[in-house]
C-alpha cells in the first residue's frame, strides 16, 4: 500500500456520497467515498492509501479522459518477476510502487529513470490515517 501524506481541503457530501478533495505530494487529488465523513474539517492532516496494484503509468497527461489524479514521478528501479513487476517510484521525494503485469510493462519499454504520470481513480484512494506521517 502506497501512503501519501495529505491535507483535506475540501469534503462535500450529498445523499450519502463524499467528495473529499486533497493536497498531497504537491498535487491536488480526488476521492469519493460512500461512509461517513468522521467529523474531518478542512485543513486535516492525513495519510491516503492507494495499492501499488492501481497505479497506472503514463508518459504522458491523458487528455479528453475522466481521470483527475495524476502524480509526476521518476522511475526509480524495475524488478522483473516471473509475472509480475514492481516498478520503483519517486514523487516530491516520496516512494511510491507500482505493481505491473510482465507484458504491460514490456509494451510500455519502460526504463529506469524515466518522467512519468501516476494515474488513478477517485475511487481508489481512501483514508488511512489522521496525521501526516507516512
Amino acid at each position: 500500500m502506497n501512503l501519501l501524506p495529505a491535507r483535506l481541503l475540501e469534503l462535500r457530501e450529498h445523499e450519502g456520497v463524499s467528495l473529499f478533495r486533497f493536497e498531497a505530494l504537491g498535487r491536488e487529488l480526488l476521492m469519493i467515498g460512500l461512509e461517513p465523513l468522521w467529523g474531518l474539517v478542512a485543513g486535516a492532516e492525513l495519510r491516503l492509501g492507494i495499492k501499488a496494484t492501481h497505479l497506472i503509468l503514463s508518459r504522458r497527461l491523458p487528455e479528453e479522459m475522466t481521470l483527475f489524479n495524476a502524480l509526476p514521478v521518476r522511475c526509480h528501479a524495475i524488478d522483473r518477476g516471473e509475472l509480475l513487476a514492481s516498478v520503483a517510484l519517486v514523487c516530491e521525494g516520496h516512494a511510491l510502487e507500482a505493481i505491473l503485469p510482465l507484458p504491460s510493462l514490456e509494451k510500455m519499454g519502460l526504463k529506469e529513470g524515466e518522467t512519468l504520470y501516476a494515474l488513478f481513480q477517485a475511487a481508489e484512494l481512501s483514508i488511512v490515517g489522521m496525521g501526516d506521517e507516512s
